[in-house]
């Protein structure tokens, strides 16, 4: 019987595999490159739209700030009806340095406080920067700042009915410093809460700096500016936490495609051991299946030709016959029930019945088969064994696989079945006297059968062990194997405890 490499249809080639992980990595590259290339541009976006959003803040801050100036001036001309108001209205807000009531002409009528120096000055700014622009159309107020003795001042120009200018006119000097600390410094005291980093309202001789946003103040105060240096820590801070986040994103994405790929990977190569496994599995199950089937044709063909004319002789190859063919149908059975077994398929019929009858009936059925292969079969069973829940089937199975194994692979001539009650537990044990296997040997035979596979060593393929395993785990009991205290041979130990009663 030839036989060919079994692959499962739905494995993929080995090429296709590394393609597919390939691509895979190759996918998790690219995004952390693209990754890296988006830092890079979000760096820059968000570098201008916080360079927008402060230029926007600050143009807000200049015009509020120049609102409250302007309602700080024009306060006390709403409240200056005559001469007699002046000192009341000055009193009213520390700002105001002098007031002097005007003709149409621009000539002082009145003036507080009433000093000759502080008038001279009055009349020196009031001919340099109002007397050639009274007739023409300016908004009012009119605003000029000037210095007096190293202190800015404001001075404001205005006509009590700004529709009937022939009325007269009402100049008032404000301390500058003290307009801008009453009403500019609380807002940017605001400002540099909300924003962070330093802003200040400048004169027109402060130095012009590039690392500095600048906002021109173009009503009250013209020719000065508000400059704001923002908090490059706290900039970069904000960055750096969307910097985190956009990574963090990024890391996950490519930590997923990394997981899918070691687990794509994991399978394909547990894939590609079970096909390895089933092509071994399938090697050795066909060799074992040679032996007997080469034996019965060899035996039938010596027959058919006539050749024995012994008839105890003839007898003797008809019963080889009839046991090689036993022995073929109960391989295939165990190729069956293992992979039944394996897909939860069947399983074990538990009754709690007499285990030494069914060793017994098993032992007396299969005698005369293992006494012909040249192995002597020595029973040790106890007198009483407790009604163990158990299939008679599977157990009978489990037994002539053990028989089998000691008798075929092992080469053991002397085999030993033991029986044993030991409180609740009931153990059954199959030893022979063959070569055994190492320790070594043992674990892997161990480690294989626990995850449900078949082991392949010197002593066969393992297929029985690994059927004899399945029916264990069914019944709950324990499968020991280890060799003999005497270094020979091996003993192969299965027990029942009193967890496994049928329910």
């Amino acid at each position: 019987m030839s036989v060919k490499n079994y692959n499962s249809p739905s494995l993929p080639s080995f090429s296709t595999s590394l393609l597919f992980l390939g691509t895979m990595l190759f996918t998790s590259i690219l995004i952390a490159g693209f990754t890296l290339r988006l830092l890079a541009v979000q760096d820059a976006l968000w570098q201008d739209a916080i360079t927008e959003s402060n230029a926007r803040a600050l143009e807000l801050l200049g015009n509020e700030a120049e609102h409250a100036l302007m309602n700080a001036v024009r306060t006390p001309f709403h409240a200056l009806k005559n001469a007699d108001r002046m000192k009341v209205v000055a009193s009213g807000t520390s700002a105001i340095r002098h007031i002097v009531l005007l003709d149409s002409h621009l000539h002082q009528i009145a003036s507080w406080p009433h000093t000759e120096d502080s008038d001279k000055q009055l009349d020196i700014w009031v001919s340099r920067h109002f007397a050639s622009e009274i007739n023409g159309n300016f908004v009012s107020p009119r605003l000029v700042v000037e210095e007096l003795g190293k202190k800015p001042v404001l001075l404001a120009l205005q006509a009590p009915d700004p529709l009937d200018r022939t009325q007269g006119w009402i100049l008032i000097s404000f301390d500058l410093g003290t307009l801008i600390k009453e009403n500019v410094e609380p807002l940017l005291q605001t400002f540099t809460a909300s924003h962070g980093g330093a802003v200040k309202l400048e004169d027109p001789t402060a130095p012009w700096r590039d690392s500095v946003m600048h906002q021109p103040m173009t009503n009250v105060l013209s020719g000065w500016m508000l400059s704001y240096e923002p908090d490059l820590h706290q900039e970069k801070h904000i960055q750096q936490r969307n910097r985190y986040l956009l990574i963090g994103v990024s890391s996950c994405v490519v930590l997923a495609l990394l997981l899918a790929t070691y687990a794509v990977w994991r399978e394909l190569r547990h894939e590609r051991e079970m096909s390895a496994l089933r092509n071994r599995f399938v090697a050795n199950v066909s060799h074992e299946l040679k032996t007997p089937l080469a034996l019965i044709r060899l035996y039938v063909e010596t027959l058919r030709l006539g050749r024995i004319k012994n008839l105890a002789r003839r007898e003797s190859y008809f019963d080889t016959i009839i046991g090689e063919t036993e022995r073929l149908t109960d391989m295939i059975d165990t190729v069956l029930h293992l992979d039944r077994l394996k897909q939860n398929k069947i399983y074990c019929d538990l009754r709690e019945t007499d285990l030494l009858a069914t060793v017994n009936g098993t032992l007396q059925r299969y005698r005369d088969m293992l006494i012909q292969r040249g192995a002597r079969v020595h029973a040790q069973l106890a007198e009483t064994v407790p009604a163990v829940a158990h299939d008679p089937r599977a157990i009978t199975q489990v037994l002539l696989n053990l028989l089998n194994n000691a008798a075929e692979h092992a080469g053991a001539k002397e085999i030993e079945v033991k029986l044993d009650v030991s409180g609740p537990r009931v153990s059954l044990a199959v030893v022979d006297r063959g070569p055994g296997l190492s320790s070594v040997e043992i674990k892997t035979l161990l480690r294989a059968l626990r995850r449900g596979e078949a082991a392949p060593s010197r002593r066969g393929s393992g297929l029985g062990l690994a059927l004899v395993q399945q029916i264990a785990d069914a019944h709950k009991a324990i499968l020991d194997i280890a060799g003999n205290t005497d270094g020979e041979g091996l003993r192969v130990t299965l027990t029942f405890s009193g967890d496994n009663k049928h329910k």
